[in-house]
């Protein structure tokens, strides 16, 4: 039994009504991934591994691919929105935002990684300091 793709039912149905002399094609989905590295500063009286715990859980839940979109960007600032929403968390400072860590790569805009119509954009899983959550954790020593 041959398998059917959802794609070949789709084009299927789409191809009785196009116009004629029109081609439709689907393009897959390309998946980007980006790293962040940074500097937290957090109150005393949260234990390390609870902001710890806080930060990769929220990240995770954000950038997932459940909850990706196609052509959706990433701001920096939605970053720093969700880091300083985090109980415990003092300051925050974005030291990298962009596609490889490990390489240091660039984005043209620092503040936006774009997406194009056919690009979803997900927080690459860590990698021990080199992709993914980049992250230094110091105490607040201020009384």
């Amino acid at each position: 039994m041959p398998v059917v793709l959802e794609e070949d039912v789709l084009q299927n149905y789409i191809k009785k009504y196009k116009i004629a002399g029109m081609d439709i094609t689907f393009l897959k989905p390309y998946f980007k991934t980006f790293d962040i590295q940074a500097d937290i500063i957090y109150d005393r009286n949260f234990s390390l591994q609870q902001i710890q715990s806080s930060v990769k859980e929220k990240m995770n839940q954000e950038f997932n691919l459940g909850k990706a979109d196609i052509a959706k960007s990433v701001y920096r600032s939605k970053i720093y929105k969700i880091l300083n929403s985090i109980d415990g968390i003092q300051s925050v400072n974005l030291n990298y935002f962009g596609p490889n860590y490990d390489t240091l790569e660039q984005l043209e805009d620092p503040n936006v990684y774009t997406a194009d119509f056919y690009e979803i954009i997900i927080l690459h899983e860590d990698v021990a300091g080199k992709r993914g959550l980049v992250l230094n954790f110091s105490e607040d020593d201020n009384e």
